[in-house]
């Protein structure tokens, strides 16, 4: 009965928890939008990004899934860190207390050394190995945002790309960066493979080893019957045995919740690197309209050597004399007339050819 009482506000609790994580997330989504928004739309930063500036070639990734994914990951990573460390410190003054009323406080300090060694020294391993899961995301991010941009080119140019006969050109492009995605991809399931392969034999294995030398240690040494007893275990019929026994199972489970909150609170540094990819990509937007707003566009050169090459020479004057080009004949053979229509609130042209 008392198991059924408890069990109801714990479970109004975990769910008010979840609530209030997307509570907080969506807190957060709606605040960095409307900073977001009035940034780009000032000073007509939506033009230069998309016209002036090549850094940012999907921005309304950016606007939306980037800043979405950077949100719910502060939203879930607070409550991924602040309830395992209470679950850690309420179990801890459980265990130390349970350990003093039956005599054995004076024990307690060997486990509580050997436990802060073992995670300390896990905690350094998984960070020695760790693969860089906050670049690999931030890549991941941004590969997905490119083959966005290329659908969104084909929907937006689709007239010229039929017109022209451009479409084995696209479907090529789109297959180089859905390719491209993929790879990204499959590189981080690999890393994560060796990541967690060492994580869970750390975590389920040499914890589980260690915790039962920590709940042995104060067991074997505990003094008193029962708890504020007088009466010594060697009284006992048994000797103590059950008694040992039914003190080393309820230390047992609290030991199992404690390192079920520790290793919570461990695999969250993973979660960690990958915020910082999340980070880095909402902040580079922002670096990106703050750049334009003050007139600094950076735009990649398209082909051919960035540094020389065929370059004409650039004069400034305000007389021009002599003859800039000597006469020249061209014709045009396959356009006979065009027609300049509206359609839609848009300009179309229509071009009707002829053999020639």
């Amino acid at each position: 009965m008392k198991w059924l009482l408890v069990a109801l506000p714990a479970t109004f609790i975990n769910s008010m928890i979840r609530y209030f994580e997307s509570i907080l997330g969506l807190a957060f989504r709606s605040r960095l939008t409307q900073h977001a928004y009035k940034q780009y739309f000032s000073d007509k930063t939506y033009y230069a990004v998309s016209n002036l500036d090549s850094r940012l070639q999907n921005a309304d990734q950016c606007l939306t899934e980037d800043i979405t994914m950077f949100s719910q990951s502060v939203a879930h990573l607070y409550s991924h860190l602040t309830k395992p460390i209470l679950d850690i410190a309420l179990i801890t003054f459980t265990l130390i207390r349970y350990a003093a009323r039956r005599g054995a406080g004076q024990n307690v300090v060997v486990p509580a050394i050997l436990a802060t060694l073992v995670v300390g020294v896990t905690a350094t391993l998984l960070k020695k190995i760790s693969p860089k899961f906050g670049h690999m995301v931030a890549e991941e991010a941004r590969r997905k945002g490119n083959l966005r941009y290329l659908h969104s080119r084909v929907i937006t140019n689709s007239e010229e790309i039929a017109f022209y006969g451009g479409h084995v050109a696209e479907y090529k492009q789109l297959n180089k960066a859905f390719g491209e995605l993929k790879e990204q991809m499959k590189l981080i399931y690999r890393k994560r493979i060796f990541y967690i392969t060492v994580e869970q034999f750390l975590m389920k294995y040499v914890w589980s080893g260690t915790g039962m030398v920590m709940i042995a240690l104060p067991i074997l040494a505990t003094e008193f019957a029962y708890p504020n007893s007088t009466r010594k275990l060697e009284d006992e019929p048994d000797g103590g045995v059950s008694e040992r026994t039914r003190g080393f199972a309820t230390a047992k489970n609290l030991l199992y919740s404690s390192a079920d909150a520790v290793e919570r609170l461990m695999t969250s540094y993973k979660e960690i690197t990958e915020l910082a990819g999340y980070t880095s990509r909402v902040h580079e937007m922002f670096a990106v309209f703050q750049d334009v707003k003050m007139g600094s566009y950076s735009r990649a050169l398209v082909g051919g050597d960035q540094k020389g090459g065929n370059r004409g020479e650039r004069m400034d004057t305000s007389k021009i004399e002599g003859t800039l080009r000597e006469a020249m004949a061209y014709s045009i053979g396959l356009v006979n007339s065009c027609i300049l229509s509206k359609v839609e609130d848009r300009a179309t042209t229509i071009c009707f050819y002829k053999g020639v």
